[in-house]
């Protein structure tokens, strides 16, 4: 696909990456986090909303401390994700939003293999396992997020 993206003017490149982001689809992209920015995986939930996941490949600290139950945590096995390197987690504890459409555009067209991949079904459902259980994400998110992945 980098080869098509890369032939494409930037009218097309754009119209490209934006048809791609879509609920589930997953992003190696900068992260401006306030204390380490570094690039990323996450898990697109909405563009629009600008909500997301993080992917991590191990627990947080912070979150590892909390009994299992209150973890919210989807493991992403190698297998089944081939771009990570080792299996890693989903941190479905809380909703990251830190982040702009267009800022997310630009960085994608710039480098269309940033695109990864995809979430396959059965980790969308245990997405919406974890969130239904998870005190710490809004209504709101929760009720984007059931939209995002086809649950009404």
């Amino acid at each position: 696909m980098a080869i098509l993206a890369g032939s494409l003017s930037n009218e097309q490149r754009r119209i490209y990456v934006e048809g791609r982001l879509k609920p589930g689809v997953i992003l190696f992209v900068y992260c401006n986090f306030q204390n380490d920015p570094h690039n990323k995986f996450l898990v697109l939930i909405s563009a629009v909303e600008n909500l997301a996941f993080l992917i991590n490949s191990e627990i947080a600290p912070f979150i590892a401390l909390k009994p299992p139950e209150q973890q919210h945590q989807v493991l992403l096995r190698k297998k089944d994700y081939t771009f990570l390197d080792y299996d890693s987690y989903l941190n479905c504890f809380g909703v990251f939003k830190d982040f702009e459409k267009e800022d997310l555009i630009n960085e994608l067209c710039e480098d269309t293999e940033r695109m990864v991949g995809e979430l396959n079904e059965t980790t969308k459902a245990e997405i919406i396992a974890e969130i239904t259980r998870a005190k710490d994400i809004t209504g709101n998110d929760k009720l984007i997020i059931h939209r995002a992945f086809g649950i009404t």
